[in-house]
């Protein structure tokens, strides 16, 4: 794989972030949950109920049939090292929405 100087310090596992999920990837899959929690769910057929959740089993599959590889794992290392909080999961952890 080749990497440019701009993209060498983003690929690299940062050492805040979870076991496993390289700073790259992280900012990838949360442009993407933001891209459908936010503002298009239907873009992978996700419904959202009346307050904005999303059922985490559900958006882990749509996510999946349309391309975007994502495990319960990486989607909770998403939710935690996010700087900004952009998303939460319900106490019973069965669902996430975008803050």
């Amino acid at each position: 794989m080749h990497l440019t100087a701009g993209v060498v310090d983003t690929y690299f596992m940062h050492p805040n972030l979870s076991e496993g999920m390289d700073k790259l990837r992280l900012k990838h899959t949360s442009k993407f949950l933001s891209y459908v929690l936010r503002h298009h769910p239907e873009s992978i057929d996700v419904e959202l109920d009346n307050t904005g959740w999303a059922d985490v089993s559900e958006l882990l599959k749509a996510a999946n049939r349309h391309g975007q590889r994502m495990t319960v794992s990486e989607l909770k290392t998403v939710v935690k090292e996010n700087d900004k909080q952009r998303f939460s999961f319900s106490d019973d952890g069965l669902k996430i929405r975008a803050n």
